[in-house]
C-alpha cells in the first residue's frame, strides 16, 4: 500500500440507507371460521386472502383454538405450501411465513372430536411502487461502481455447501444484513445492521433497534424492479425477539464528545492518480447480536433443515493476519446498476490488514478484524448490506468473525472471536454448560469450548460433566460410542453418524430416543470387534412399529443365522438359521418373540452370522 500523509481530518459518517421499495403496511381482515366436533377426515378450503397489488403477503391470527391433530394449510400463488398446527401457530406468534404474490389459499384439516377456531385478523402486504430517488448511500455506491469498473462483487457458480449457512434478517421488505448459523445452532449476526436511527446528542447517543423476527435461507432472485422474493416457507424461520444478546464494543479513549469511539484511520485512495494520498480517521462504534431460532413449520431449526454451519475459531492477531485471504458471504444492496442482486447471497474476497496499523486509541486490537477489498477492486463502496456477514478463512467454513463497518475511505471492520464476551455470549446462549466436539477444528489444542472443541467423541464424554450437554459438530465419527455416565448428546446443526460405516453406525441427533444412547456395549464388544465392512446388515424402517425388513447380500453359498437379543444380552427371537446361496436376501421381523407374543418397545440387537463373520444392527421398537 503506498500512502502520503498531507493531512488527518475527522470524519463522521451516518449513512441511512433507504429502499426503493415501499414499506409494508397491514390491511385489516374480518374472516372467521367455527366448527366443533366435525365426524370426518377432510381437507376443505374455506377462503381466499387476496392483495391485488400486493408483491408478499402474510397472515396474522387470532383467537386460534385448534386440536393436537388439526391444522391449516396455507397455499400461495406460486404453489408454496405451509402447514400450521397448535405448535407452528405458537412459534410463528400466531402469523404465517411470507407468501410471493397477492393470494394466499387456507384450507382445514379438522380431526375427528377436534373443535377448531381462528380468525383472519389482518395481513401485512407490500406493494410494488416505482422508484423515487437514490438515497446517499445508492448515489455513493453508483459513483464508486462506475469507478471500479460495476463489478464488486465476486460471482463464483457453484456455491460451497456451507454458504447455505448464511441467512438474511428481514421483516418481509426490509432486509438489513446478514445472520449466520454457530455450532450450537445460534443466529449470530451484527449490531449496526439492526440501528434504524441513531443521533449524538450531548453526554452520549440515542438510538433505535429494529429486531427483525425471522430469518430465511436460499433466498431467491428478485425481480429486475427490485422487488424481493421470499423462499419456501420451509426455509423461513421465525426469531426469538424476546431472548436475544445485543453488545456495543467500544475503543478506549475520548474524541470530543465521541466517548470510547474505534477509529480506524488509513489513506484514501485517489481514482485522478491511482495513489492512497489523504491519511483519514473514522469514528465508529461497533458490536454484536445473537438470536434464539425457533422451529418453524417443518418442526425444524435452521441448522437442522439446512444441515451447515459456521465453524468458529479465533485467529492469528497482529501482523501475523496482515494479507491473510477472507471470504465475506452477504447480501447485496439493490442498486440501479445491479437490480438483480437485491438482498441475494454474494461472495466477496478480502485481504486482512494489520489492525495495529489502522485502529487507533483502542487498547485490545487483537479484538478486531480489519481488512480491505482484495484486488482488483479495493476502493469500491462497502454495501450496507454486508453487515452480520461471516467473516472466513478463503475457502472454508471456519469463521474468524463478524463483519461491522465498512467504509468508502477506510478499511473494514470486523468483530473478532479474540473477544471474550462474544465468545462467553455465544457459547452460553443455548447451554450455560455445553462441551463441544468438531473433529475438523484447525486447532490442536482443544478445552471443549466452542472456537476449541475436542476433536473426538470420547474425548468430549470424557470431559463433559454429568447431566450436561455434550454438542457434536456434524460429520462421521469412526469411534465406539461408550457412556459411563448420564449426558444428553446433542447434534443441533446437521447429523453426527458415530461408529463404523455399516450397520454399526449411530446417529446421535437432538430428536432421536434416550435408548440409543444406552451403555451396551459390554455384552457385545466381542461380536463388533469381528464385525467385517464386507457384510452390511441393515433394517428398514428403524425405528418400526410393526415390523422391519433385514437386508444383505452374500457372496458365496454360506450357513446363515440371524438372531435377536434385548439390550441385556438375552435371546428373544431366532429369525433364520440355514444355509443360503449367494444372491441378495430380505427377511422380516415382525416385532415378536419366539413364541408369537409382540415385544416391547425399547432398543433391540439384531445379530447376523455368516460363516465366520458377524454382523449387528440395533433397531428400535416403537
Amino acid at each position: 500500500m503506498i500512502s502520503i500523509q498531507k493531512y488527518k481530518v475527522l470524519i463522521i459518517l451516518f449513512l441511512l440507507a433507504s429502499s426503493s421499495i415501499s414499506a409494508q403496511k397491514r390491511i385489516p381482515q374480518n374472516y372467521q371460521y367455527i366448527a366443533v366436533n366435525r365426524g370426518e377426515k377432510i381437507l376443505d378450503v374455506v377462503t381466499t386472502i387476496q392483495q391485488p397489488n400486493a408483491s408478499s403477503v402474510r397472515l396474522y391470527f387470532e383467537k386460534v383454538q385448534m386440536g393436537e391433530r388439526s391444522y391449516l394449510l396455507l397455499e400461495g400463488i406460486d404453489g408454496a405450501m405451509q402447514k400450521l398446527d397448535a405448535t407452528a401457530l405458537k412459534n410463528w406468534h400466531n402469523s404465517s411465513a411470507y407468501f410471493n404474490g397477492g393470494e394466499v389459499k387456507i384450507s382445514v384439516y379438522q380431526a375427528p372430536g377436534d373443535s377448531v377456531t381462528f380468525k383472519v385478523k389482518d395481513v401485512k402486504i407490500s406493494e410494488r411502487k416505482p422508484k423515487q430517488e437514490n438515497s446517499l448511500v445508492e448515489e455513493i455506491t453508483t459513483k464508486s461502481e462506475m469507478q471500479s469498473g460495476d463489478a464488486e462483487d465476486i460471482a463464483f457458480g457453484e456455491k460451497p455447501a456451507y454458504a447455505a449457512a448464511v441467512g438474511r434478517l428481514t421483516d418481509g421488505v426490509t432486509a438489513q444484513g446478514t445472520g449466520w448459523i454457530a455450532p450450537n445452532g445460534a443466529i449470530i449476526t451484527d449490531y449496526n445492521g439492526i440501528i434504524i436511527h441513531d443521533k449524538w446528542v450531548e453526554g452520549g447517543q440515542i438510538m433505535a433497534y429494529k429486531t427483525f423476527d425471522m430469518i430465511e435461507f436460499n433466498v431467491p432472485l428478485s425481480d429486475p424492479d427490485g422487488t424481493i422474493n421470499h423462499p419456501s416457507p420451509e426455509y423461513q424461520f421465525p426469531l426469538n425477539t424476546e431472548n436475544f444478546i445485543t453488545r456495543l464494543i467500544q475503543g478506549k479513549g475520548n474524541v470530543d464528545e465521541l466517548p470510547d469511539a474505534i477509529l480506524i484511520e488509513a489513506p484514501v485512495y485517489n481514482p485522478d492518480d491511482g495513489l492512497f494520498e489523504d491519511i483519514v480517521t473514522v469514528s465508529t462504534y461497533s458490536g454484536y447480536m445473537i438470536y434464539e431460532a425457533i422451529p418453524n413449520s417443518s418442526g425444524k431449526l435452521p441448522g437442522e433443515k439446512i444441515g451447515e454451519y459456521f465453524q468458529v475459531n479465533t485467529y492469528p492477531t497482529g501482523e501475523n493476519i496482515q494479507g491473510e485471504r477472507f471470504d465475506l458471504f452477504h447480501f447485496g444492496l439493490h442498486t440501479s446498476s445491479q437490480p438483480d442482486k437485491n438482498k441475494t447471497l454474494q461472495l466477496l474476497k478480502v485481504e486482512a490488514v494489520n489492525p495495529n496499523d489502522v485502529l487507533h486509541k483502542v487498547n485490545d486490537k487483537d479484538r478486531f478484524l480489519t481488512y480491505e477489498k482484495a484486488p482488483p477492486f479495493p476502493n469500491s463502496f462497502w454495501r450496507t448490506t454486508m453487515e452480520g456477514a461471516p467473516i472466513t478463512y478463503e475457502g472454508t467454513n471456519v469463521a474468524l468473525g463478524i463483519h461491522s463497518d465498512g467504509f468508502f475511505v477506510a478499511p473494514s471492520l470486523g468483530i473478532g472471536f479474540r473477544d471474550n464476551l462474544l465468545l462467553d455470549d455465544l457459547s452460553d446462549f443455548f447451554s450455560s454448560s455445553m462441551t463441544y466436539v468438531d473433529q475438523a477444528s484447525l486447532w490442536d489444542t482443544s478445552n471443549g469450548e466452542i472456537d476449541k472443541p475436542y476433536k473426538t467423541v470420547a474425548e468430549g464424554i470424557q470431559a463433559v460433566p454429568e447431566n450436561k450437554i455434550l454438542s457434536i459438530a456434524k460429520g462421521y465419527y469412526n469411534e465406539i460410542l461408550i457412556l459411563d455416565k448420564p449426558i444428553t448428546l446433542q447434534a443441533p446443526v446437521g447429523k453426527a453418524v458415530i461408529g463404523a460405516s455399516g450397520g454399526n453406525s449411530r446417529i446421535a441427533s437432538t430428536h432421536l430416543p434416550a435408548e440409543l444412547f444406552m451403555d451396551d456395549e459390554d455384552n457385545f464388544t466381542d461380536w463388533e470387534d469381528k464385525v467385517s465392512h464386507i457384510i452390511e446388515l441393515q433394517a428398514h424402517p428403524n425405528p418400526f412399529t410393526d415390523a422391519t425388513e433385514l437386508q444383505y447380500t452374500l457372496y458365496e453359498a454360506l450357513p446363515v443365522t440371524v438372531k435377536v437379543f434385548d439390550i441385556l444380552g438375552n435371546e428373544i427371537n431366532t429369525l433364520l438359521e440355514e444355509e443360503q446361496a449367494a444372491g441378495k436376501y430380505t427377511l422380516t421381523f415382525e416385532g415378536k418373540d419366539k413364541m408369537g407374543i409382540p415385544i416391547q418397545s425399547g432398543l433391540y440387537i439384531i445379530k447376523m452370522q455368516i460363516g465366520t463373520q458377524i454382523s449387528t444392527v440395533k433397531v428400535i421398537k416403537e
